[in-house]
């Protein structure tokens, strides 16, 4: 990646928080851009050591006023219970991003004294290996353009035409893997009351899960005709089915998603 490509992304990034998704989103940034510098505020000692150890080219700064000052867009990580803190110690004269959910832009901007420019994404926990899916919004052109480019290193990444869509994003993408964790499990525990041990049942149900997935979005089949593929009359699917219909499966998935919805509308603490 030359010089020239990646100053096309962003100069010098800073991150204010380098947890589990700010590390993502590092590391995906040193995968794609290698010669990019990037700037982190972390406070946690175990972050910092862990992002050194992945990441030597990262450099730290124990101040915010030193990593506003010298990134040309910074990059807030932080649980939105904390970021009214951080927000406060900032002068707002400069690019943010924020992926803290259910708090609105024009939230942020309030806590920034109404200046600077101000994204919001929601990526997901698979920005681990490569795989997120991130929604964001934003309503300055060429601050999209960079979160865009951002969050492509990590995945998939769209821009919605309405902030008030990132609820539903939140809800789907940024929940949605703990519903998918929660399906492996109960489908590997099912492997398991059938007489397999765990490991190979654990290792089926992964790779069961992956394969539909991608063949659900390779395929451009309506998930309906594909299970129909599968499903025999009077076989073992249909048997499958019925069970996972009578405990109300579909409508409860939609539940869970409707229910995380709420909650990100509900979550504007600052």
């Amino acid at each position: 990646m030359s010089t020239a490509e990646t100053s096309r992304l962003v100069q010098m990034p800073g991150f204010i928080g380098a947890g589990k998704m700010g590390g993502a989103i590092i590391q995906g940034l040193l995968n794609t851009y290698p010669e990019i510098k990037i700037l982190v505020y972390e406070k946690s000692s175990d972050a910092r050591e862990n992002l050194k150890k992945n990441s030597p080219a990262v450099e730290f700064t124990d101040s915010l006023s030193d990593l506003e000052k010298n990134s040309d867009v910074i990059l807030v990580c932080v649980k939105p219970q904390d970021l009214n803190s951080v927000l406060s110690q900032l002068s707002g004269q400069k690019q943010y991003i924020s992926i803290a959910a259910g708090v609105s832009t024009e939230t942020i901007r309030k806590n920034l004294k109404n200046k600077g420019l101000i994204a919001r994404a929601m990526p997901n926990i698979a920005a681990q290996i490569g795989q997120s899916v991130t929604g964001f919004y934003c309503e300055d052109p060429k601050l999209s353009e960079t979160t865009k480019n951002i969050f492509e290193c990590l995945g998939f990444a769209f821009k919605l035409d309405k902030e008030e869509q990132m609820h539903a994003v939140t809800a789907l993408a940024g929940s949605g893997p703990a519903y998918i964790f929660s399906l492996i499990q109960a489908l590997a525990e099912g492997g398991v009351l059938c007489g397999l041990p765990f490991e190979l049942a654990l290792k089926i149900s992964c790779l069961t899960v992956k394969g539909s997935a991608s063949l659900a979005a390779e395929s451009g089949s309506h998930p309906s005709v594909l299970r129909n593929t599968v499903t025999s009359p009077g076989g073992t699917t249909i048997e499958g089915l019925s069970v996972l219909e009578s405990g109300g499966f579909h409508g409860l998935v939609m539940k869970a998603v409707r229910s995380a919805f709420e909650k990100s509308k509900n979550l504007e603490i600052i």
